[in-house]
């Protein structure tokens, strides 16, 4: 199975980034052993994005439409470590090839994405 996960947001190159390449470090190595094959971060600074519509094109347009999205937001469900290696856990069960995690940014994730 494949991770990606898409961050909304601008990027710093601040404590943030550092502790980012640790996680993701970490992640490639354990993840190797549990069928993860591939870990990628992809970051989009959403305020260049001239509406939510563009963004959603954006992302659909680089991405396979049969891949598993997974939105993560400050309004949606919190997740113990636990249920989110349930999660994950049940991804992999399912045979979902591509899972793609996405963060949202200060002003959440854009309705028009959330509703495709």
């Amino acid at each position: 199975m494949k991770i990606r996960i898409v961050a909304l947001g601008r990027n710093t190159n601040g404590p943030e980034s550092a502790l980012v390449k640790d996680y993701l470090k970490r992640s490639r190595t354990i993840g190797k052993s549990l069928g993860i094959k591939e870990i990628e971060i992809i970051e989009i600074d959403d305020r260049k994005q001239k509406l939510p519509r563009e963004l959603n094109s954006h992302l659909f347009r680089k991405f396979n439409p049969l891949t598993k999205i997974v939105s993560l937001d400050s309004e949606g469900d919190v997740l113990t470590s636990e249920s989110f290696a349930e999660l994950l856990q049940n991804l992999k069960n399912d045979n979902w090839k591509e899972v793609l995690f996405l963060i949202g940014g200060p002003d959440g994730i854009p309705d028009e994405f959330l509703m495709n």
